[in-house]
């Protein structure tokens, strides 16, 4: 009787401090109620003095007088968009974060045909994506797709058009732009929505129907999110 009374004691008692372990074991996969930017290069939080850049094209679609034109503009590891944190650097399920980005200042683009359109940039470009819900263990890495927008400041982009009608260049976006799209954890890809339109200022022709005809960015390194 005193044996099983023993064990019966044992039993409880253990089962009492697998139930401490747990009580005391669960806040601390939510002591931290934020989702933290995370560089899978470094294994380690994102930091402002990380290097960070991006390759991949983007193609802008327009009619430029008269004449339908899909123009692609192609980021490479030499002249690629440059990226930088400048922080916050976490953000709570449901907030939105943002990494700045500074395309180069001038860069070669082409359209269909392969006729040359010099393009310049100005000011600072971004990705801002939604935080997703809370993590289920600490330094948890998300690894999913995210939605968010590539976004473009007011006339971010000019471009000389006068090797496709004489005489002809266009700024835009009129107005800054956020494209929607969605940024891949897993793979660095940042995609934007197909034929997203926009205004532009144009001199010396008429240009219509100007759209983000298409967009595939991928970051180097890859950026994460950890919990």
């Amino acid at each position: 009787m005193k044996t099983t009374l023993r064990r019966t004691a044992g039993v409880l008692g253990g089962a009492a401090l697998a139930f401490a372990a747990v009580a005391t074991s669960t806040p601390a996969a939510h002591a931290n109620p934020n989702w933290i930017l995370y560089n899978e290069g470094t294994s380690a939080p994102l930091t402002s003095t990380d290097v960070l850049t991006a390759t991949g094209s983007i193609v802008i679609g327009a009619t430029i007088a008269g004449s339908p034109n899909n123009i692609t503009c192609t980021f490479t590891t030499a002249n690629p968009l440059k990226v930088t944190a400048t922080g916050p650097f976490s953000g709570a399920p449901g907030s939105t974060l943002t990494v700045n980005a500074t395309p180069p200042p001038s860069l070669t683009c082409q359209n269909q045909a392969g006729v040359q359109v010099p393009v310049t940039t100005t000011g600072t470009w971004g990705v801002s994506f939604t935080v997703p819900a809370a993590g289920t263990s600490p330094g948890q890495l998300y690894d999913g797709v995210l939605t968010g927008t590539l976004n473009v400041p007011a006339n971010g982009v000019s471009a000389d058009l006068s090797n496709i009608a004489t005489g002809c260049s266009a700024t835009g976006p009129t107005a800054a732009k956020a494209f929607s799209g969605s940024y891949n954890a897993h793979s660095g890809v940042v995609t934007a929505n197909a034929n997203q339109g926009f205004g532009v200022t144009a001199t010396g022709c008429v240009v219509t129907s100007t759209r983000l005809s298409s967009a595939s960015l991928t970051a180097n390194p890859i950026i994460d999110l950890q919990w």
